[in-house]
């Protein structure tokens, strides 16, 4: 009887506990798909433009990270001229609601490289700021800049209520030669003083 008692105790504890969260699921779609000029309102579960005053301003979420129950760790990565060519995995998995950072970037004398998050279930949400409809195994590069390759970074997230899912994340290293180096910079110098004529 005490047995059947406390799990009846627990079990209530469960469901109290799953109520409780707040819907970062419909919080996260809300600036999936509406990248700019909006915001989530918590009082009543809306997605709403950015000069809408209808939301309580204690209640408004304004940016996807704050979205979410917790983070998770996740690799960054940088790219070295020490091994050229390598490709390096990285498993993750995310709890309900939880997300992560990554981030690539390079030293200045290191090669290229591109980072590729790998998943199967679409309730893992991708956030990056150049590719905005992210599929899994897209090719993410480093940014082309005024000074040479700069570091993207990424927001994973695991939008599904119910389920720990996981991706993968592959950091793929390029070769570049000095040559490379020189041309590409020549190039961006090019553009530089295209665009201040």
């Amino acid at each position: 009887m005490r047995a059947d008692l406390f799990s009846i105790l627990i079990l209530a504890a469960v469901i109290a506990s799953t109520q409780a969260l707040p819907n970062y699921s419909q919080c996260l779609d809300c600036f999936y798909t509406n990248r700019t000029n909006a915001y989530f309102c918590q009082s009543s579960l809306q997605c709403l433009g950015i000069k809408n005053p209808n939301c309580p301003s204690n209640q408004i979420v304004l940016k996807n990270y704050q979205c979410i129950e917790g983070y998770a760790e996740c690799q960054n990565f940088t790219f070295t001229s020490l091994s050229p060519g390598t490709v390096y995995q990285n498993s993750v998995g995310l709890l309900p609601g939880y997300g992560c950072f990554i981030q690539i970037d390079r030293l200045f004398d290191g090669g290229y490289g591109t980072l590729q998050i790998t998943f199967e279930n679409p309730s893992v949400l991708v956030f990056d700021e150049y590719n905005k409809q992210y599929q899994s195994n897209d090719q993410l590069g480093l940014i082309l800049n005024e000074d040479g390759w700069g570091p993207r970074k990424v927001f994973v997230v695991n939008s599904d209520p119910d389920s720990i899912l996981g991706f993968t994340a592959v950091y793929s290293q390029g070769i570049i030669s000095k040559i490379n180096l020189i041309a590409t910079t020549a190039l961006v110098m090019i553009v530089l003083s295209l665009n201040i004529i």
